[in-house]
């Protein structure tokens, strides 16, 4: 009996316990980690959040004008967001990096059934990012489910 006494003391005193030690936090702009609600405005001057999309599954594409990997991955956003019309689904895209009048050509060109915002701060800072374009998808919650580096696998937007 004092045996399992002193084991049970120095099992406390070193830590263990049988409840499970919980995770350290995701990281900001990481899959499980809460959105960051960037705001801006749109090219029609209409202030929009992120946090207005909430309830709804969210495509947070972040992109600049001159970035030709954005170019490219653009019009599969633009298909995905007319295929998910009438359903919880939402798509914004973030112009970082870009001038007012470059965001206008490239809005005029592809045509996108969402806004575009130019954002009242860096995402950069907000979401850890290192390049362009970065996509996020954000769940209903709020939170980050699904982070794509570079452009998103034509694969996943058939999976949304």
């Amino acid at each position: 009996m004092r045996v399992r006494a002193v084991a049970a003391a120095a099992c406390l005193l070193a830590g263990c316990s049988r409840a499970p030690k919980s995770a350290p936090p995701p990281a900001p702009g990481q899959p499980g980690a809460m959105a960051f609600d960037m705001s801006g405005l749109t090219l029609d001057r209409k202030r929009v959040r992120v946090s207005d999309y909430r309830g709804k599954t969210l495509v947070l594409n972040v992109f600049s004008t001159w970035c030709v990997p954005c170019r490219e991955e653009f019009p599969d956003i633009v298909a995905l967001a007319r295929r998910k019309k009438g359903q919880p689904f939402a798509v914004l895209a973030l112009a970082a990096q870009s001038p007012r009048s470059d965001i206008r050509k490239f809005a005029a060109q592809y045509r996108p059934p969402f806004p575009i915002v130019i954002p009242d701060k860096d995402p950069g800072d907000a979401y850890a990012l290192s390049a362009v374009p970065v996509t996020f998808v954000i769940s209903p919650d709020g939170r980050i489910a699904r982070r794509f580096d570079g452009p998103a696998p034509k694969a996943e937007w058939g999976r949304l």
